[in-house]
Order: C-alpha cells, then structure tokens, then sequence
C-alpha cells in the first residue's frame, strides 16, 4: 500500500454557518490523498471527529475571525492542525505551573485531562474510569476535546506568545 506525502492548508471563516462547507473541504482533500484509507470507517471517523470538533470549538471559544486547518499526511499518520489567533486556551497561560494535570472532563467512562508540559504547552490525555459507581453527572464543558482526545494518538495546543498564535494538533495513526 503506497501512501504518498501530501499536505494542505485551508483558511475558513471562523462561523457556525461555515462549519458543514468547511468539513467537506477538509474530508474531501483526505479521501483524495489517502486512496487506500478514506473509507476505512475508523479512520474516517476519527478524522470527521477531529476536524468536526476543532472548527466548532474555534467558533464557540476563539473568537477569531477565521481559522487556518492544515493537513498533513506521511505514512504513518494524518496530522490535523487547527490555528487561530483567538482567545488563548486558559491552561496554556503563564499563570498555570509546569507539571500541572487539571481534570477538564469526564462521562460516565472517561476522564479528561490537559498537563502543562512547559510554558505555553499542553498535552491532552483520557484516563478510563475505573469506578464501580461512575458521577453521570460529569459531561459539561471540554466534550470537545474529550472526543478528539480519544481519536487522536496525540493532541496537543501551543500558544506562541510573541505572536498571539494557538495552535492545536491531533495525530491520527494510519494503519500499517
């Protein structure tokens, strides 16, 4: 199976309105460039997912008016990456400690976390819950993240200080 190197960049306006014509553009470029892939329900799913949820948290949260989306493939993985110059995400700022795992989510299954690996750094993971009695009272804000968490083999959000840029990448394996 040959998977060739491939790579776009898109810039849509940052609405709801846009959501749907955006998404079709992203998965478009991934079914054309990823032959043996795109109807892989996983990876399709996953990459639906990640995409879905980073334009929509770029409308909800950022408050920028357009966000870039780019596309990477290798043989190895597909890289989504989602830029804006929005509101900044509020673990990613000085004020919170190196080392720092904050709970940000979590279902009736999952638990949701972002560590501040260094300044201006975040990684996010999803721990299973292994309580016999779960809180089913635990879905609130971050569902989002939670959802590209558990699609992506890595999610992570830097934020360049000198240029105000936030930068959000999710890694999808692609299967050997």
């Amino acid at each position: 199976m040959q998977i060739k190197y491939s790579g776009k960049y898109f810039t849509f306006i940052n609405v709801s309105t846009a959501l749907t014509p955006s998404l079709k553009q992203v998965l478009e470029y991934i079914e054309e460039n990823l032959t043996d892939f795109a109807y892989d329900e996983d990876i399709y799913f996953k990459a639906k997912a990640i995409v879905t949820e980073l334009l929509t948290n770029g409308f909800k949260h950022a408050g920028a008016d357009s966000v870039n989306i780019s596309v990477d493939i290798d043989p190895q993985y597909i890289t989504i990456t989602k830029t804006d110059y929005g509101v900044p995400f509020p673990l990613a700022l000085p004020s919170t400690a190196t080392g720092t795992k904050t709970r940000l989510s979590y279902d009736i299954m999952h638990h949701l976390y972002a560590i501040n690996e260094r300044p201006h750094h975040v990684r996010f993971i999803v721990e299973d819950v292994t309580d016999e009695e779960p809180d089913v009272y635990g879905i609130g804000e971050h569902f989002g993240l939670l959802i590209i968490t558990k699609c992506a083999e890595e999610f992570v959000y830097d934020f360049d200080e000198t240029s105000k840029l936030n930068t959000f990448t999710a890694k999808v394996r692609l299967p050997n």
